[in-house]
C-alpha cells in the first residue's frame, strides 16, 4: 500500500508536468517566436524644390491592414519589431507630404530585413491659373473634328515651381490626353498650343474638360532612392468648353 501511494504520486507529478508542457507549447499556436522578425529602414524627406531636409523625423511607416507602425527619427531611421512573415504593402506618410506605397514587400519573418533609400516629398501649394481658346481648324463631315487649343496662364502660390501639365478629356472619355508644358520665369510660354482630332462620336456639342496638374521637381539626388514618388499639388484648376 505504501508503494501504491508512491506510484500514484509519481503518476500525478508526471501528468502535471505533461500538462504544463502542453499548455506551454500552446502559448502561440499560429506564429512561433522564431518566425517573427524585424523590419528596419531609412527614409528621407524632400522639399518641393528637390532638396533633402535637415531633419527626417516624424514620418509614419505602416504595414497596411495591420497595427504595425513606426515613426522615423531625425536621421530617418525606423524599426518595427515582432512582424510575422508575409507579403505587405508598406505606407510612408507624413502630414504635408505625399504618400509613398512600397507594394508587395516580401518579408521572410525570421531575422531583420532592411528597407532603405526611400523618400517622400512635400506637397506643393502652387496651382496653375490658365485660360483656353478653342479654334476650329476644320471638320470632316461625320468622320472627325479637327481643332486647336491655345493655352495661356501662370502659376499662383508660394512654391514657384516650374512644371505643370494639362489633361484634356473629350466627352465621356476620362483618360483623355496629357499635354506637358514647361514654364519660364513662372509664366507659361505664351500660346502653348495643341492640335487635336475628335473621333466621329464626339462632334458638335461635345463637352471638353481641361484641367491642370502642378508637381514638384525631381530631386537632385533622385537616383539614390529605390522608391520615390513625385508630389502633386492638390489645387487643380478645371476649365470646360463645348465644341461648336
Amino acid at each position: 500500500m505504501y508503494q501504491s501511494k508512491i506510484t500514484m504520486k509519481i503518476k500525478f507529478v508526471f501528468l502535471s508536468l505533461l500538462a504544463i508542457a502542453i499548455i506551454g507549447g500552446c502559448k502561440n499556436s499560429t506564429v512561433a517566436d522564431n518566425d517573427l522578425g524585424t523590419l528596419r529602414g531609412n527614409l528621407a524627406l524632400v522639399n518641393v524644390k528637390g532638396d533633402t531636409l535637415s531633419n527626417y523625423a516624424g514620418a509614419m511607416v505602416q504595414i497596411e491592414g495591420t497595427s504595425f507602425q513606426a515613426t522615423s527619427n531625425a536621421t530617418g531611421d525606423w524599426q518595427i519589431d515582432n512582424v510575422p512573415a508575409g507579403v505587405y504593402n508598406l505606407l510612408l506618410t507624413k502630414s504635408g507630404f505625399d504618400t509613398l506605397i512600397i507594394p508587395q514587400y516580401q518579408f521572410s519573418g525570421a531575422g531583420t530585413s532592411f528597407v532603405i533609400n526611400n523618400a517622400i516629398q512635400e506637397v506643393p501649394m502652387d496651382s496653375l491659373v490658365f485660360s483656353i481658346t478653342n479654334t476650329i481648324e476644320n471638320t470632316y463631315g461625320d468622320t472627325s473634328y479637327l481643332g486647336l487649343l491655345t493655352m495661356n496662364g501662370n502659376l499662383a502660390g508660394p512654391d514657384s515651381l516650374i512644371q505643370a501639365r494639362f489633361h484634356i478629356a473629350f466627352g465621356a472619355d476620362p483618360n483623355g490626353s496629357d499635354i506637358n508644358t514647361y514654364l519660364a520665369n513662372n509664366q507659361l510660354i505664351q500660346g502653348v498650343s495643341r492640335g487635336y482630332t475628335v473621333p466621329q462620336d464626339y462632334k458638335s456639342g461635345t463637352v471638353v474638360t481641361a484641367w491642370s496638374f502642378v508637381w514638384a521637381n525631381i530631386p537632385k539626388n533622385y537616383a539614390s532612392y529605390s522608391h520615390y514618388q513625385q508630389s502633386i499639388s492638390p489645387y487643380s484648376v478645371k476649365r470646360t468648353f463645348i465644341l461648336p
